[in-house]
C-alpha cells in the first residue's frame, strides 16, 4: 500500500502521512491504531500534491492533548469525559479532569513566565 493508511482531520478531510516520514512506516505496519497506539497525530503542515500529505508529524497521547493543546478544554459534568478543542472527547473520571484542567493552567502560567523571563530558573 504505497499511499499508506489514511487519517481523518477534524473537518472530515482524508489525509495521508507523507511517505518520507518516519510515521509512514509505523502507521503502515499497524493500520488499525495510530502510531504506536497513541491515538493521535500532531502535524505542522498539510500539503496537497497528488493527495493531502501531512508533514512533520508526531504521535501524541491523550495527556499531551489535555495539557498542551491550543484550545481550552470543556469538562462534561457527570459524564466522565473531557472535550478538547470542541471535538476530541477523552474519557476520564471527573476528579481527574478537574485536576488536569488545574495542571494545565499552572503549566500555561509557568510557560508564560519563562517566555517573559527566559534567563530565570524555575527549578526551585
Amino acid at each position: 500500500q504505497r499511499s499508506g493508511p489514511s487519517l481523518v482531520t477534524r473537518d472530515s478531510e482524508k489525509v495521508y502521512v507523507h511517505p518520507g516520514s518516519v510515521n509512514f512506516r509505523r502507521l503502515s505496519m499497524n493500520a488499525t491504531s495510530t502510531a504506536s497506539g497513541s491515538g493521535w497525530i500532531c502535524y505542522h503542515s498539510c500539503v496537497k500534491t497528488t493527495k493531502a500529505y501531512l508533514h512533520d508529524s508526531t504521535a501524541i497521547g491523550k495527556y499531551a492533548l489535555l495539557l498542551f493543546s491550543s484550545s481550552d478544554m470543556e469538562l462534561t459534568e457527570g459524564r466522565g469525559s473531557v472535550v478538547v478543542d470542541g471535538w476530541i472527547k477523552i474519557k476520564m473520571p471527573e476528579k481527574g479532569s478537574v485536576l488536569c484542567k488545574l495542571l494545565r493552567k499552572e503549566l500555561e502560567a509557568l510557560l508564560a513566565r519563562k517566555v517573559r523571563s527566559p534567563a530565570t530558573s524555575f527549578a526551585d
